[in-house]
């Protein structure tokens, strides 16, 4: 390590599993934080599938326990100055979260938490006296709490439990693998293509989108829908199959697993509208929307988690209605029936990722903010 840099500690994960949380990790790893910084990174890894996240089992107490026991070595063995840990706000990881930051500030660590979802200010209602006492501790852990948008913190964190004071906004950014030059300038085409990208969770919104699909077609039968993305149960993977031949959908759709490389690119390359009416109540910054935009795919969303701040309904997308079919469906039409507004969509969000939200940026933007805070 060198001597004239700062030592930071990373506690996250890396993929697999494929999420939010994991690729962001992932794309810090290969940024100007690493650069600026000695880095350690502790992939401390506890899900293998969408299905077992935020479960509690035998397997995540063993690996717990094997984690807290490296994060003391290496507190003890190595000069640490800064610790960056990721932070959730579901039940199980928000304690495993806090566990880890008291052990680091036992040892007398500056922390700084990445805020990947939101989920605070809900758990903390529904928490009785004592484990209130118990969040109110936890969130004291950290100097610093950092933040994808100032719309997340504002909406969806209790002032009373952190104070602006402790919040950096730095938006996220993603690598692309888009070819920018080629997707700058849209040929005209009759056929339309919708894509949804995540995982096959009720709460991101796929049930809505299925059930948009009757809608849209009567009104416009030139469209395919693609889906990608890794199922959260057979039970619920079956429902939506019987629904699509109760309709007569099979023609309209396509279904894949989770996609990466080549077939990713392509399948986003095709697309002309990405689809996420997410009411996930842990979401924060969907990285697929950054990732879409780079393609110049226009955006329907809902006005949830940190979307609002990148999602500006009539620029670069619209926002649609959580939970409202009807809704998704007529966003979706408008913006095939009003060609000259979905091109210029597209353009805006090349251009928008281009700006704002390359993984480049956001190294540089992170590395900065780290930098201010250790000094």
């Amino acid at each position: 390590m060198s001597v004239n840099k700062q030592n930071l500690l990373i506690i996250g994960s890396l993929p697999p599993p494929i999420g939010g949380a994991t690729i962001l990790f992932d794309t810090i790893m290969k940024t100007e934080v690493v650069k600026q910084f000695n880095t350690k990174l502790l992939n401390f890894h506890y899900s293998n599938t969408v299905s077992s996240h935020g479960k509690l089992s035998i397997f995540k107490v063993f690996r717990l326990v094997k984690y807290t026991t490296t994060l003391i070595s290496v507190l003890i063995f190595t000069r640490i100055d800064l610790v960056f840990s990721a932070i959730q706000f579901n039940r199980i990881a928000f304690t495993k979260d806090i566990l880890l930051a008291s052990i680091c500030k036992a040892f007398g660590k500056k922390i700084v938490g990445c805020v990947v979802g939101i989920g605070l200010e809900e758990l903390y209602l529904k928490s009785g006296i004592i484990r209130k006492y118990i969040i109110q501790c936890g969130v004291s852990l950290f100097d610093t709490f950092i933040v994808p948008s100032k719309e997340l913190y504002l909406r969806y964190f209790p002032a009373d439990l952190i104070s602006c004071a402790k919040i950096r906004v730095v938006p996220f950014g993603i690598f692309t693998e888009s070819d920018l030059a080629k997707t700058e300038a849209f040929g005209p085409s009759d056929h339309i293509q919708v894509l949804y990208y995540s995982h096959f969770i009720r709460s991101k919104g796929i049930d809505e989108v299925i059930e948009a699909i009757p809608i849209i077609i009567k009104k416009y039968s030139n469209i395919s829908f693609v889906f990608a993305g890794a199922w959260d149960t057979e039970s619920h993977k079956k429902e939506i199959f019987e629904i699509v031949k109760k309709y007569g959908l099979s023609s309209k759709m396509t279904f894949y697993g989770l996609i990466t490389g080549n077939k990713k690119r392509e399948i986003l390359l095709k697309s002309d509208i990405y689809v996420l009416p997410t009411y996930f109540e842990f979401e924060g910054l969907p990285l697929s929307i950054l990732e879409a935009m780079s393609y110049g795919c226009a955006i329907v969303a809902t006005d949830h988690a940190a979307i609002s701040s990148v999602v500006k309904d009539g620029i670069n997308g619209a926002i649609c209605r959580p939970r409202d079919p009807e809704d998704v469906a007529n966003k979706i039409v408008t913006l095939i029936e009003n060609r000259s507004l979905l091109l210029e969509i597209r353009q805006n969000n090349i251009k928008k990722y281009k700006e704002c939200y390359t993984a480049e940026l956001f190294g540089k933007r992170l590395a900065q903010t780290l930098g201010d805070i250790s000094n």
